[in-house]
């Protein structure tokens, strides 16, 4: 575990070792949101083809990613100016099962997408400091459509990395390394799906959290305190049906590997014909840090 926002990101079988294990989500005793709409993963041995996705489904890709790292599992995100058409497709999304919320780089929007600022109560511009197993991402939150196959949700709160925003808080830098680009971070996103809503919950709206949540102005930023529903989130919850979790459903591979994998990321637990539980034992996780024994 970390030492801050702790969890580890789960290794969905011994061939999906994820390079980026998140550190997100409450304070140093690894406190979380314990908002309702909890997503349950869970992950199988064998998918479907991914040509007979279904409605609540996406396409996912094992393979050596954006700079050459194997194993890592991908989707593609469509991101939209709220309540727009301006919209742009990114690829090589890493899913992430130990964090919350969307995160995208800025060099990926083109200027015709531009995505409104959040700010707080008292009109502070937000901006974030992510913190991972092995560093962080820094960048403005700003709200956005988002889409995944054909699961929307609207005006969602997402980080756009971004190195040049404001100045980056010596307690943000001083976490670990940036992974402020695709080539640090070996994608060109993150979606985190973990069991929670926000990336912070209540420790973050009870008192401002180091290296956590900040407001801007030029290139000063202070660490505040922030409302849960303005903290970046899991897009699953905020989704209009198919809302109450997610599946990661790989292939099996042979024992001699393979260079890449195509499953499919399914939405909703027990919602539709792919996604009930049938016999599967349902392990229920600690509502504030996430944890099970």
């Amino acid at each position: 575990m970390c030492d801050e926002r702790s969890f580890l990101t789960t290794v969905l079988g011994i061939f999906v070792a994820l390079l980026l294990t998140a550190c997100g989500g409450g304070n140093s005793s690894g406190e979380g949101s314990s908002s309702a709409s909890t997503p349950a993963q869970s992950a199988t041995s064998s998918s479907p083809s991914p040509s007979l996705l279904a409605s609540n489904a996406t396409a996912v890709a094992v393979d050596f990613g954006v700079v050459g790292v194997p194993n890592m599992p991908f989707v593609s995100v469509t991101v939209c100016a709220p309540g727009t058409a301006q919209c742009q497709t990114i690829d090589h999304v890493l899913v992430d099962t130990g964090s919350w919320g969307l995160r995208v780089f800025a060099s990926q929007l083109p200027s015709s997408v531009t995505l409104p600022q959040e700010q707080d109560a008292s009109a502070n511009p937000l901006a974030e400091c992510m913190q991972f197993f092995d560093g962080y991402t820094w960048g403005s939150v700003r709200l956005a459509d988002v889409q995944i196959g054909d699961e929307k949700a609207a005006s969602l709160p997402v980080q756009v990395i971004d190195p040049n925003y404001s100045a980056v808080p010596s307690d943000c830098s001083s976490v670990g390394a940036s992974r402020n680009t695709p080539a640090a971070l070996a994608a060109n996103g993150v979606l985190g799906i973990g069991v929670f809503k926000h990336d912070c919950g209540p420790a973050c709206a009870q008192q401002a959290v180091p290296a956590t949540y900040y407001g801007c102005a030029g290139t000063t930023c202070t660490s505040l305190a922030l409302a849960e529903d303005l903290q970046v989130a899991n897009p699953i919850p905020y989704f209009a049906t198919d809302n109450n979790g997610s599946v990661l459903m790989l292939p099996a591979v042979t024992a001699s590997g393979e260079p890449s994998l195509t499953g499919q990321l399914v939405f909703g637990i027990g919602t539709q014909s792919n996604n009930g539980l049938g016999s599967a034992q349902v392990i229920g996780v600690n509502s504030t840090n996430g944890t099970f024994s």
